[in-house]
C-alpha cells in the first residue's frame, strides 16, 4: 500500500507542477507581449505571484482527487479478500480486476496485510 501510495503521490504532485509550469509559459508570454507596449519594472514579481495562486488552486482540486484514491484502493483490496471472482464474484469494476490480474503480488500484500490492519483498527474504534 505505502508503494502505490507513494507513486499516487508523486503523479498528483506532477500534476500540480504540470498546472504551475503551463501558468508560468502562458504568464511569461501575457507580460512578455504587454511588456513591448507597458513598461512593466519587474515582469518576474506577476509571474511568481501567478505561478504561488496556481499552485496554491491546483493543490485544492487535486487534493480532492488524491483523498479518492486511497478508499478507492482499499474497497479494491476488501473485495480481493473476501471474493475469490468464482464462486463469489467480484463487486470492483473491470479493470480494477484487470489491475489484480496484472499485479498479483501487490494485491497478496494488501490482502495479507492491510485487510487485517483495517480491522484491527475497525476493532479499536468500537
Amino acid at each position: 500500500m505505502a508503494a502505490i501510495n507513494s507513486v499516487g503521490t508523486f503523479v498528483l504532485l506532477l500534476g500540480k507542477l504540470a498546472v504551475v509550469i503551463a501558468t508560468v509559459a502562458v504568464s511569461y508570454e501575457i507580460m512578455r507581449i504587454k511588456t513591448e507596449t507597458v513598461y512593466v519594472a519587474h515582469p518576474w514579481a506577476p509571474i511568481l505571484i501567478a505561478a504561488c495562486f496556481s499552485y496554491l488552486t491546483a493543490h485544492c482540486f487535486i487534493a480532492v482527487y488524491g483523498m479518492a484514491l486511497a478508499p478507492i484502493f482499499l474497497c479494491v483490496c476488501e473485495d480481493s479478500a473476501r471474493n475469490d471472482g468464482i464462486t463469489r464474484p467480484y463487486y470492483m469494476s473491470k479493470v480494477s480486476q484487470l489491475f489484480m490480474v496484472e499485479n498479483e503480488t501487490i494485491v497478496r500484500a494488501c490482502v495479507t496485510f492491510f485487510v487485517p490492519m483495517i480491522i484491527l483498527i475497525m476493532i479499536m474504534m468500537i
